[in-house]
């Protein structure tokens, strides 16, 4: 079975944006996938996040500072046992949003950016998202990363389940299914 990883990223020296739609991408460095040179990549994915090509898509000799956040799966959550988590995405309206939360940051902080996150079952112990920034100095990569992680939490339409060790499941907003 094939997976699709869609990324978008913005390119600061060409003017435009680069959107691909593949399986498993790689290229030299400057494109999609690889050693990317592209500030503002967002990828929203059903693949494990690599979180190599993250950091070096935010990678720049200008900036002496670089930081990064991962969310993963907790194996407890309000004293249950967990085995994984689900996560559902309004996919063009998630990656919209991403763009303009990468576009604030950026402005905002004089940083390169990028965000990722998971579609599809996370298990225990697996990243579900990953934010890196470089910036001139410490404390602007600091800020980028902080704000992106905040601000990708409470305005991108994404929905996540958890997957309980009894077999029960229950989305984020409370409302619950029986274990099948």
């Amino acid at each position: 079975m094939r997976r699709l990883l869609l990324t978008e990223a913005i390119s600061p020296g060409r003017g435009g944006r680069v959107r691909a739609l593949g399986a498993g991408m790689s290229g030299p460095a400057g494109s999609i996938g690889g050693a990317c040179r592209l500030a503002g990549m967002v990828r929203l994915q059903s693949e494990p996040i690599d979180i190599v090509a993250v950091v070096a898509s935010v990678a720049d000799p200008e900036h002496g500072g670089l930081a990064t956040f991962l969310g993963s799966t907790r194996a407890e959550t309000a004293e249950r046992a967990v085995v994984a988590l689900e996560y559902e995405a309004h996919e063009e309206m998630a990656l919209a949003e991403f763009r303009a939360i990468v576009e604030e940051a950026e402005a905002r902080y004089g940083a390169r950016c990028a965000l990722a996150h998971r579609t599809g079952l996370v298990r225990v112990g697996e990243p579900s998202v990953a934010v890196a920034a470089s910036a001139p100095h410490r404390p602007q990569a600091f800020a980028a990363c902080r704000y992106l992680i905040d601000q990708a939490k409470t305005r991108v339409p994404i929905w996540k389940r958890s997957h309980y060790a009894d077999g029960a499941t229950q989305w984020q907003d409370g409302v619950q299914s029986a274990a099948s």
